[in-house]
C-alpha cells in the first residue's frame, strides 16, 4: 500500500514537473508571436487550428460523427487568412461559403446518416474553432492589438493556473458531473487568479492610470471585470469540450503537450473566451 502511495505521488511530481516545463515553453512561443508581426499570431493560430482539428477529427468519429476533413481544413485557413486580411466581413464572407459547401459535399453520401453526422460535425468544428481563433487574429491587427491579445490570453491561463492549483489542494466542491476533476474552490480560484492578473497586466504593461486597454473608458473595476466575463467563458469552455471527450470516452483530446494533453486541451478556455476579449477591449 505505501510503495502504491509513494508510486502515485512520484508520478503526480513528473506529471506537474511536465506541466511546468511545456507550460513555459508553449508561454515563450506565444508570446514571442504576439508581440511580433499580426502574421505572426495568424501564423501560430493555423498551426495551432491544424492540430486541434485532427485531434477533434479523432474524438468525433469515436463517436459517429466524422469530419470531412478536407473542406473544413481548407475553409477554415482562409477564414483565418480572412480575419487578417479583410477582417470580420472577409472572415463571415469565407465562413459562409465553407457551409455551402459543406452542404454540398455531405449531400453527395449515400447513406442518409453520415451525411447528417458530417454535416453537424462539419460546421460545429467551423464555428468552434476557426470561428473563435479568428476573434483574436482580428484583435491584433487593431491599434495596440497584439497587447490586448496577450492580455486576454494571460487572463486565461492564469485563471486555468489558479483553478488548477487551488483545486488541487482546496477542491473538495463538485462542479459538475461533465468534469468530474472541477470543483467550485477551484473556479474560486480561477477568478482569483485571473482578477490579479488582469490587474498587474492592464496597470504595467498598458501603463493604465486613467485610459488604457479599455478604449479610454478606464474605470478602476474594469480589469476585473474583464477577468470575470473572461473566466466564466473559458470555464464553460472548457466544460464543452469536457463533454465531446466525455462522450468519446477519452481523457485528453491528444498527446502532443507533455502534462497538458492535445492542442485542444490547452485552448478549450481561450476559444469560448475569444470573442468576448476581442467585444470587451473594444467597448470597456
Amino acid at each position: 500500500m505505501s510503495d502504491s502511495s509513494d508510486l502515485e505521488k512520484v508520478q503526480d511530481q513528473k506529471n506537474w514537473i511536465e506541466r511546468i516545463v511545456t507550460g513555459i515553453i508553449l508561454g515563450a512561443i506565444v508570446i514571442a508571436a504576439t508581440l511580433g508581426h499580426p502574421i505572426l499570431i495568424t501564423s501560430l493560430i493555423i498551426l495551432v487550428f491544424i492540430l486541434s482539428l485532427y485531434e477533434a477529427n479523432a474524438s468525433l468519429k469515436a463517436v459517429g460523427f466524422p469530419l470531412p476533413v478536407g473542406i473544413v481544413l481548407i475553409t477554415g485557413v482562409l477564414m483565418l487568412v480572412g480575419a487578417l486580411i479583410g477582417g470580420m466581413s472577409s472572415m463571415l464572407a469565407i465562413l459562409g461559403i465553407g457551409i455551402i459547401l459543406l452542404f454540398i459535399y455531405c449531400s453527395l453520401d449515400k447513406d442518409h446518416q453520415v451525411r447528417v453526422n458530417k454535416l453537424y460535425s462539419g460546421a460545429l468544428v467551423l464555428i468552434w474553432i476557426p470561428f473563435l481563433l479568428s476573434f483574436l487574429v482580428i484583435l491584433s491587427n487593431t491599434s495596440m492589438g497584439r497587447l490586448k491579445v496577450l492580455y486576454g490570453i494571460f487572463v486565461v491561463v492564469f485563471g486555468d493556473i489558479g483553478a488548477m492549483i487551488v483545486g488541487k489542494f482546496l477542491g473538495v466542491h463538485k462542479m459538475s458531473k461533465i468534469s468530474p476533476g472541477k470543483t467550485w474552490e477551484g473556479l474560486a480560484g480561477s477568478f482569483l487568479f485571473s482578477i490579479i492578473v488582469s490587474y498587474i497586466y492592464a496597470f504595467s504593461v498598458f501603463h493604465t492610470e486613467i485610459t488604457g486597454p479599455f478604449n479610454n473608458t478606464f474605470k478602476f473595476w474594469a480589469p476585473a471585470v474583464f477577468a470575470i466575463i473572461i473566466t466564466i467563458l473559458g470555464t464553460l469552455g472548457d466544460l464543452a469540450e469536457s463533454l465531446i471527450k466525455r462522450e468519446a470516452g477519452v481523457k485528453d483530446m491528444g498527446n502532443a503537450l507533455a502534462g497538458h494533453g492535445g492542442f485542444l486541451d490547452r485552448i478549450d478556455s481561450t476559444l469560448f473566451a475569444a470573442p468576448a476579449i476581442y467585444y470587451l477591449l473594444l467597448i470597456i
